[in-house]
């Protein structure tokens, strides 16, 4: 489904409505809530940060892997194109913070699921995996290395992150500790490194 206007593109796949419909099937309806509202948060500060720096938005898609962003300014310059790579992340950290004080004052449930939602989200992407932000940022930091070292470089970070993190998930299983969503989180950074090393 297409929505189109003067200067601005929304697209809506059914993968997105897929991908709603199974979270809300397989956790809890307020939780699944909470994690579909922290990404749309998420991605909202990049929309944020890129209206700031008048890097205008042309085309926005929803889709199974999330929003896709289509930009009608290429470059903002390495220093703001960082802070819009990263804007996802500072939404989600202030968010985490804000319901982590309203926990503390509070006791409310709710707002504990939010902080730690909205904390592993930051935290994913902050991993250096090729599609999260992190890695969006490293790939500017090393614009000034040659085309073929800066891939390089980056495929083994990719690499050494989606490792270390399988180790991780490996090593808490083999101790008995058997948890779902890391198990699942491993899978996603293996498909999304994947993807762009193909």
């Amino acid at each position: 489904m297409t929505f189109e206007f003067s200067f601005f593109r929304l697209e809506l796949r059914f993968s997105f409505f897929a991908v709603c419909a199974l979270m809300l099937l397989c956790a809890e309806g307020t939780v699944a809530l909470l994690c579909f509202g922290s990404s749309l948060l998420h991605e909202c500060g990049h929309l944020l940060f890129l209206l700031l720096f008048s890097a205008g938005v042309r085309a926005l898609s929803f889709g199974a892997g999330g929003i896709v962003i289509e930009r009608s300014q290429t470059f903002c310059g390495t220093a703001r194109e960082c802070v819009i790579a990263l804007g996802g992340v500072f939404v989600n950290l202030a968010v985490s913070l804000s319901a982590w004080l309203c926990y503390r004052r509070t006791g409310a449930q709710t707002a504990a699921v939010l902080c730690l939602v909205n904390g592993a989200l930051a935290a994913l992407n902050l991993l250096p995996v090729r599609s999260l932000d992190c890695y969006r940022v490293l790939d500017l930091l090393l614009q000034q290395s040659g085309e073929d070292r800066r891939e390089r470089l980056l495929r083994r970070v990719s690499s050494a992150a989606v490792c270390a993190i399988c180790a991780c998930c490996l090593l808490l299983f083999a101790l008995g500790i058997r948890n779902i969503s890391l198990a699942a989180v491993c899978v996603y950074l293996m498909l999304l490194h994947g993807k762009r090393s193909a």
